[in-house]
């Protein structure tokens, strides 16, 4: 017999802002997701494809996944939190959701514990 298999085309990458900070994790990087699921315009049942993965290894546990591999890659950011953590900032992320916030709320943090007493300005 013949067998004639459809291989669906590559995934496009998906894109997702970092929600920790490199002081306060040094060796991992934290994603913030929203789980995508519901009816789509043609009315069938749709899953988003990275949010439901996601979604499936938060049940598991870390020794689960260990040794289980993504392809990631990290673009760089121009984006500076300001080195005086004294001065105040204004955060606004039109479309970034709150995981950019995140990453900057424990940067800003990790830096004043660097400076013992030190207050941060505000946000």
């Amino acid at each position: 017999g013949v067998f004639a298999a459809r291989i669906p085309p590559k995934l496009q990458p998906r894109f997702y802002s970092i929600s920790s900070s490199p002081l306060c994790h040094p060796k991992t990087i934290h994603v913030t997701c929203a789980l995508v699921e519901g009816k789509s315009p043609t009315g069938r049942h749709h899953k988003g494809v990275a949010s439901t993965w996601f979604s499936r290894c938060k049940s598991q546990s870390l020794e689960s996944l260990a040794g289980d591999k993504i392809a990631v890659f990290v673009r760089r950011s121009n984006f500076k939190m300001p080195k005086d953590a004294a001065r105040p900032i204004v955060m606004v992320g039109p479309g970034t959701g709150i995981a950019p916030f995140r990453g900057f709320l424990q940067e800003r943090q990790a830096r004043m514990a660097m400076v013992k007493g030190g207050e941060a300005g505000e946000v």
